[in-house]
């Protein structure tokens, strides 16, 4: 199913979209003259999902932001990381996935915000939730991409 129109307020309509990286890429990642922010973000997002993919561990993503907006020139996406239900969450991380899960080092590297939680649990539930909220308190929606 495609991604949704936006609403006459620029947001996504409510719920959770999902989508293949295309689609987000050719709804939101394209270049605007004197609006190079949609471009260096897509083309960040598509680097981060690149590595994503090499780890079993995330099974897939919600993509929000302002970059999931209207805005002309956004300056952020947030991610939710949807870890696999079977994870060992004691195990011992491996350096790409440390880089992919690590709050401290995707914001370094990639300046996105990211909030981790595993499948089927409240924590994933509560931080999809949270980014389905505008500041003021209004639902809106989020993508949800497979890596």
């Amino acid at each position: 199913m495609p991604i949704p129109e936006l609403t006459p307020d620029g947001l996504l309509p409510p719920g959770v979209h999902e989508c293949t990286f295309a689609e987000v890429r050719e709804r939101f990642g394209r270049f605007c003259l004197g609006h190079p922010g949609r471009h260096v973000l897509v083309e960040r997002l598509r680097a981060f999902l690149a590595e994503a993919r090499t780890t079993p561990a995330i099974a897939w993503l919600a993509v929000d932001g302002s970059f999931v907006t209207a805005e002309p020139d956004p300056g952020d996406i947030d991610l939710v990381l949807a870890l696999r239900a079977d994870h060992d969450f004691q195990s011992e991380l491996r350096p790409f996935e440390y880089n992919l899960l690590s709050r401290r080092r995707v914001g370094t590297r990639y300046g996105f915000d990211v909030l981790v939680g595993a499948e089927g649990t409240p924590a994933l539930a509560r931080h999809m939730e949270y980014f389905q909220l505008t500041r003021d308190g209004r639902a809106k929606g989020i993508l949800k991409v497979t890596p």
